[in-house]
Formats: C-alpha cells, sequence, structure tokens
C-alpha cells in the first residue's frame, strides 16, 4: 500500500527497508505511539530522556536526507551539497557525526497545549555562519544544523548524546505561514 501525499521512489528495497525497520518504526513507537511529546507543557520548555540518540537523530537526518535527493519540484530549494553523501554514509553505516545537530521547538497554542497535527514543508535558513533545516512535523518544529563548524551555545541544547532532549517551546501563532495554511484549509472545507 503507498502512502498518501507526495510520493516517489528513492531507494531500493533493502535500504527502504533499512530506514523503515532502524529510524522510522522507532520514532514511531517512541514520539508518536507511547506520546513522548506531552499534549500540553505547563513550563518554557521540557526535557524528554530515555531517547535512542542514534535512532532517534538518523529518523530525522532520513527525513532530510530524502528531501535532499528527491527530484520534486517541491523539494528543489532543498540542496545539501557536500553533506548529502555524509548523510547517505551516517544512514548506511550507522554512525554519529557532530556536524549535525537536532534542535526541536513544540508548537504550543495560548493555553499551553501542543499542535501535533501540522506539518510543513522543509526550508533552509543561514543563521551566524550555519545552514539550518527547518520543518514542522509530529507537534515540533525541528531544526538541523548541517554546517561544519561549531556553533557557540547550540550543543547545549535539542537531542543529546546521553539521550536527554530539551525542547523549547514556540507559540504556533507565531508561524505565520501556518496560520495562512490554516485559513485556507478552513476556506476549502467551508465551501
Amino acid at each position: 500500500m503507498r502512502q498518501k501525499g507526495l510520493w516517489e521512489r528513492l531507494f531500493c528495497h533493502d535500504c527502504e527497508q533499512l530506514l523503515s525497520r532502524k529510524y522510522e518504526d522507532y520514532f514511531a513507537r517512541y514520539w508518536l505511539n507511547a506520546n513522548a511529546l506531552p499534549d500540553s507543557i505547563p513550563d518554557e520548555d521540557i526535557t524528554l530522556t530515555g531517547i535512542e540518540y542514534l535512532r532517534f537523530k538518523l529518523y530525522h537526518l532520513s527525513i532530510l536526507y530524502r528531501v535532499g535527493i528527491s527530484s520534486l519540484p517541491t523539494f528543489r530549494h532543498i540542496d545539501l551539497g557536500p553533506h548529502q553523501e555524509r548523510i547517505r554514509l551516517m544512514l548506511l553505516e550507522q554512525t554519529d557525526s557532530d556536524k549535525y545537530h537536532i534542535v526541536p521547538a513544540a508548537l504550543i497554542k495560548e493555553d499551553r497545549t501542543v499542535v501535533k497535527r501540522v506539518m510543513t514543508f522543509p526550508k533552509w535558513a543561514y543563521i551566524e555562519g550555519h545552514t539550518f533545516y527547518n520543518t514542522i512535523y509530529a507537534g515540533c518544529a525541528w531544526g538541523i544544523k548541517t554546517s561544519n563548524h561549531e556553533f557557540p551555545g547550540l550543543s547545549a541544547t535539542g537531542l543529546q548524546a546521553n539521550g536527554d532532549m530539551l525542547v523549547t517551546c514556540e507559540k504556533y501563532d507565531d508561524y505565520e505561514e501556518l496560520l495562512q495554511a490554516s485559513r485556507l484549509i478552513n476556506e476549502a472545507s467551508n465551501d
């Protein structure tokens, strides 16, 4: 059965199975099925523990990699450059690199509930000499740093090698792009 939405065959059967079994299944079990991100976050941020660091990190890198190698027009603005091959090898060899850092921000409403059913296409940003790829899914805006040099202070945030992950909170209303998309969807469903 093929998934809904955008679809493109990118991998052979064995590689697809590797990504699915090693990374996607883990993310689904830990993050989605076990509800690792609570429905409401009363504080400014939350620290999650017990994450299988490498599998969790490689899941997010696998999403970025798929977008980077896609030939679909939707993703033509994503060019991973030399990171494409590095990430490919990390996924196949199941290895880590400190060049890539995963930084999540939970999207919350005014009442502090998490907005979990929103997804956006990835975008890239150049911040203080570092390239970040950002996309929203599973309740968070996920930022992935892909620069070769250190970003002072960043290493203390996001996913840590010990399995802890600091998740900051950002107001859903601050994402104008999401609000515009929501309005369009609501208008279309009311027609």
